[in-house]
């Protein structure tokens, strides 16, 4: 049964989740995943589903890399076509995929109360899905513009809100209530840190951009 589920699948899933981890402070479960995961607590229905998802997360890339290769830089109509019938939707997949795993592992953190590192693999879950909405919203025909408009049954938009909504719930744990906290910790030099009110200098970073200064500095 789960191996004939559509992209609504993630999509479903992380809005459901979201919703009990909000409301309930991460402590019950989501009766309407039942279905899938039986009447288990919600940090077994996490774990459910990341493993299921973690489990295709390399065929995935690997899939999504090889459609790429096709399209290359879509200089004929029938790499055109390839992307806009075929790459689009692999990358719905791909990105739901990655995102409920990131979403998923996120949702572990903050039980460790580790709500940095929950935070920042919301960021990672978020820009899968603005991924996934960038090309739904660029396709390289111009018959195919405009077609997923109304994309109302696996709502990918809708799945963004959703988790920016839960990455600045996590914000107030760790980054409140000043909102300078990690700024101040991870990405300002030693004699900035002396400073004891940023905000007499500069804003609060958004979520997009503490996020990718963040993971920028992780990765450096």
């Amino acid at each position: 049964m789960m191996n004939g589920l559509g992209e609504q699948f993630y999509h479903f899933t992380i809005r459901n989740l979201a919703h009990q981890w909000i409301v309930s402070h991460g402590k019950q479960s989501g009766k309407n995943l039942w279905w899938a995961t039986g009447e288990i607590e919600i940090k077994e229905q996490f774990k459910w589903f990341k493993q299921k998802v973690e489990s295709k997360l390399t065929e995935w890339d690997t899939l999504t890399k090889n459609v790429n290769q096709l399209v290359k830089e879509a200089d004929c109509i029938e790499q055109k076509r390839i992307n806009d019938q075929f790459l689009i939707q692999v990358l719905i997949h791909k990105n739901g995929c990655f995102a409920l795993y990131y979403f998923s592992r996120a949702f572990e953190m903050f039980q460790e109360k580790e709500y940095r590192e929950a935070y920042l693999l919301l960021h990672q879950a978020i820009e899968e899905i603005k991924e996934t909405i960038n090309i739904m919203q660029e396709p390289m025909n111009e018959k195919w513009v405009g077609f997923y408009d109304n994309d109302c049954l696996t709502n990918v938009t809708l799945t963004l809100y959703t988790l920016e909504t839960v990455q600045r719930n996590i914000r107030m744990y760790g980054d409140g209530p000043s909102f300078y906290n990690w700024e101040k910790e991870y990405l300002t030099n030693p004699e900035e840190k002396k400073v004891m009110l940023l905000t007499n200098k500069t804003k609060q970073l958004t979520d997009e951009g503490l996020g990718s200064k963040l993971l920028e500095q992780d990765h450096n």
